[in-house]
């Protein structure tokens, strides 16, 4: 998926996700057209736009707005050939959204549940 923007931060000179960046990450993940969105790409290929809001099940501007907020947390990616768009999850970024919460998790002291 070479077209996404953002790799994978495993080097110590590229600083960890910022809270604002967590906040963003976090709003784009919390609804549910959103959710299913990344359900459709979760296979890890490349999807027709046309197939993504198929999956969904929304028309087109509506697909669109939902689209506008993952591309903007950099959730997703984007790849245009002609008149043909097509999306990608951005896995870097998702892993290091997990790896976040995992250590969130894991903090010495938190209130078991």
């Amino acid at each position: 998926m070479s077209d996404i923007s953002r790799g994978c931060r495993t080097d110590d000179s590229i600083p960890p996700l910022s809270t604002a960046e967590v906040v963003v990450l976090l709003h784009a993940l919390a609804h549910p057209v959103r959710r299913r969105i990344l359900e459709a790409l979760a296979n890890g290929d490349w999807l027709p736009s046309d197939q993504v809001r198929s999956h969904v099940g929304v028309k087109a501007d509506e697909l669109s707005y939902h689209v506008r907020i993952l591309l903007d947390a950099d959730v997703v990616g984007r790849r245009k050939a002609g008149r043909q768009v097509s999306f990608a999850l951005n896995w870097p970024i998702l892993a290091e959204l997990v790896e976040l919460l995992r250590e969130l998790i894991e903090l010495p002291g938190r209130r078991s549940t």
